[in-house]
């Protein structure tokens, strides 16, 4: 389907059995190859140390030197560099420390927040734990990506082999499955990515309904400017497109303005179509600037 055309999705579209067995079957097999593939993962990455070191708020290894000439045994050395408290308190804790301050300049707590929380219940008794904990994270991530993309395809392709070729390159490229097994923000930020797609479709077709009444809806705004301001935090990678969104949604809104001028006699209606608009993306930039202040 044309983004840009003049006419909006609004029917439902049902999907055939052949797509809804097919991702079906590509969703179990997902889940079983990652599953196994996290099993098998023995060692880490020096990235992926720093993820638990900073998501469990410990400070050797990061900002504390360990002690010279003091021989430590490797299950006091992991201790040090990855323990944490089970409880919930603890939990919270190491939260708001990481909303105050990650120590990663480069990335958000957003991620870290998340990998905190998914070790919440798990007694520490080795790099295993923390490893498996983690994949699981990565693994409901990626099940909310399959979710989502599974729906997305079925406005954005036309036939099931596209539909069903989608889902097998997005989830079992090695791409996909290194993001799975690397315990960094980015398994997350294709999640968010995917919905990122879903929101400026979405955002799109709403431009697009020349039928839509020109109301102010707030409840509307604020959504997309909280989902947005997600977006941004699970990177700076995610600015790139959300600029490119941006331009695209004032781009849309000016060429549906033209549109409606062209084919409309009252031109007053045509100019508040075009205002209104433009000021509702404009809004959603400056409430996702006073979101971004309180996560």
């Amino acid at each position: 389907m044309n983004i840009s055309s003049n006419t909006i999705y609004t029917e439902k579209i049902t999907p055939s059995k052949k797509y809804k067995y097919a991702a079906c079957i590509i969703f179990i097999l997902v889940i079983i190859t990652y599953s196994l593939f996290i099993v098998k993962k023995d060692a880490l990455h020096v990235d992926e140390v720093l993820s638990f070191v900073i998501s469990t708020y410990n400070s050797y290894g990061f900002e504390k030197n360990f002690d010279e000439g003091v021989l430590y045994s490797s299950d006091a050395l992991k201790k040090h560099l990855f323990g944490y408290d089970d409880s919930i308190y603890d939990t919270i804790n190491d939260i708001v420390s990481l909303r105050e301050n990650n120590r990663d300049s480069p990335h958000t707590n957003f991620y870290y927040s998340l990998l905190r929380l998914s070790l919440i219940g798990s007694q520490f008794s080795g790099i295993d734990t923390l490893m498996i904990r983690a994949g699981i994270l990565n693994i409901c991530i990626s099940i909310i990506t399959f979710l989502l993309l599974y729906k997305l395809s079925l406005v954005i392709f036309t036939t099931d082999t596209a539909r069903i070729t989608c889902l097998i390159l997005a989830f079992f490229s090695p791409a996909a499955i290194a993001n799975v097994l690397f315990y960094r923000p980015y398994q997350l930020q294709t999640l968010f990515f995917v919905i990122s797609i879903f929101l400026f479709y979405t955002i799109t077709n709403k431009i697009n309904n020349t039928t839509a009444k020109i109301e102010n809806n707030a409840h509307t705004i604020i959504s997309y400017s909280f989902i947005i301001s997600l977006i941004i935090l699970t990177g700076y990678f995610s600015l790139l497109y959300i600029f490119i969104f941006f331009i695209s949604l004032i781009y849309f809104v000016y060429k549906k303005y033209k549109m409606v001028k062209n084919n409309s006699i009252h031109k007053c209606h045509n100019d508040t179509f075009y205002i209104y608009y433009l000021s509702k993306i404009f809004s959603w930039t400056d409430i996702i600037s006073r979101i971004r202040i309180f996560i």
